[in-house]
């Protein structure tokens, strides 16, 4: 069985057949869906405790922007998610916040306990730790691989323990 947990009204079911329909996704953090939309690519890990919450539009607050989190992408427990966009093979560790409307782009490495503000955009290939200070580091082409093998790596670790 899949641990997924939703805290939705309106959106409940739909999200809930998007999860199932999502065969390689295994998710156990909360997605909070009363106004806005959550998508939620292939080979997902999202950890314990982790929030998900789209945020809301910048003109209309009474709107909300779609969160989209591509494949192979891992988010970390305990960790704060208020981003429209979130790409493809992005690593995020534990205790991330992700401010208002921010953009990962495909590739990235956000290390753990690093907060990254509203509006920021995180270009291709970027790693971002946050230990004295905030430091930017390019990622060299390879990481794409490295990071989908991982995803697909734990991901048939998953089904062996959780078979269908």
């Amino acid at each position: 069985t899949r641990n997924i947990i939703v805290s939705c009204s309106f959106y409940e079911t739909w999200l809930t057949h998007i999860f199932r329909s999502v065969a390689e996704a295994c998710v156990v953090g909360v997605a909070s869906c009363d106004l806005g939309v959550v998508r939620i690519g292939r080979y997902c890990v999202i950890e314990r405790g982790t929030l998900l919450e789209p945020p809301p539009h910048p003109y209309d607050k009474s709107k909300y922007v779609p969160l989209v989190v591509g494949s192979h992408t891992h988010i970390g427990s305990k960790s704060q998610i208020n981003a429209a966009a979130i790409g493809s093979m992005v690593w995020i560790g534990d205790n991330v916040k992700l401010g208002k409307r921010c953009i990962i782009k495909d590739n990235c490495v956000i290390e753990s306990g690093t907060e990254i503000g509203d509006g920021t955009v995180v270009p291709p290939f970027t790693r971002i730790s946050n230990k004295k200070t905030t430091t930017y580091q390019e990622l060299p082409p390879s990481i794409a691989v490295q990071l989908q093998e991982v995803s697909i790596s734990r991901f048939d670790d998953f089904k062996k323990l959780n078979p269908q």
